[in-house]
């Protein structure tokens, strides 16, 4: 017996030690992948229904300047600035 140092059984207990080691590193690696991937993904989304959500409201003050409907406008006009309540600093934009 070795005196003073930690005795490795043998190849098999190494191997295997090597195994579930390298089982860890590759699973933690595809998992950390895997969530950057996946917020990128929800950015993207996020991103596309902001633009779809201005693109109904931009289409909606314009049909309503375009008939002239002054209701309609001042309703699209308190619901944005309905919103900026609930912003930091005031509810200034920026």
């Amino acid at each position: 017996m070795h005196k003073g140092r930690w005795f490795v059984p043998g190849l098999s207990f190494k191997l295997a030690s090597a195994l579930v080691f390298s089982v860890i590193v590759i699973a933690g690696g595809l998992g950390l992948t895997s969530t950057v991937f996946h917020e990128r993904d929800l950015e993207h989304l996020l991103m596309e229904t902001a633009e779809r959500n201005a693109d109904v409201v931009r289409r909606s003050a314009r049909t309503a300047m375009l008939e002239n409907d002054r209701v309609q406008l001042y309703r699209i006009n308190h619901l944005l600035h309905g919103q900026g309540r609930n912003r930091p600093h005031g509810g200034q934009a920026g």
